[in-house]
């Protein structure tokens, strides 16, 4: 039997230019979680008990063991794990099944990190979030579109010049189009 490996569209996608840097970084499992009806509470609990973490404010990331748990929207979080799939979603089923609908969206979200001294003013360029040191500390996240595609963006902790752009697979070499003929004239 053929055992066939999964790529991306943007598998060795990588630009460095002007001191900015944008590469497709892949092995990040991705689970949704969406809390179930009155359970809030029991889920930061949950997520404490399987991530040492809790549930991210609206518009924040937290940082857990190889990733991030990301607010994306009401009542719904990321969390991005370093892991495979198969692992994320086993510990999320296993601490968060009875609080949290869970699915695996790892093949559904492209991951491009991009850093540099001026890559705040390019994500402004491209999207309308105001992505300053001031207005948008590290862990900040917010929903947006570059380029009409749809886009969470993160600004990673330590390094103020440094933020994670989540985007459909299905329409990140677009999107990774768009961010590079930025990058490449400034």
């Amino acid at each position: 039997m053929v055992k066939l490996k999964p790529s991306s569209p943007l598998d060795g996608f990588a630009i460095n230019a002007n001191g900015i840097k944008c590469l497709y970084v892949g092995g990040y499992a991705i689970a949704s979680l969406a809390t179930r009806k009155g359970m809030q509470t029991r889920l930061n609990a949950d997520i404490n008990s399987g991530f040492h973490a809790s549930l991210p404010a609206p518009t924040r990331a937290v940082e857990i063991a190889n990733g991030h748990i990301i607010a994306a929207a009401r009542d719904q979080v990321f969390i991005c794990q370093k892991t495979a799939p198969e692992t994320l979603i086993a510990t999320a089923q296993k601490h968060c099944s009875t609080s949290a609908s869970i699915t695996d969206q790892s093949d559904a979200w492209a991951r491009l990190e991009i850093s540099g001294k001026t890559c705040a003013p390019i994500l402004e360029r491209l999207c309308a979030i105001d992505t300053g040191a001031a207005t948008f500390p590290p862990l900040s996240v917010a929903r947006t579109a570059i380029d009409h595609i749809s886009t969470i963006i993160m600004r990673l902790p330590a390094r103020t010049d440094h933020f994670v752009l989540l985007t459909p697979h299905s329409s990140a070499a677009s999107c990774a189009h768009s961010i590079g003929a930025i990058i490449k004239n400034p």
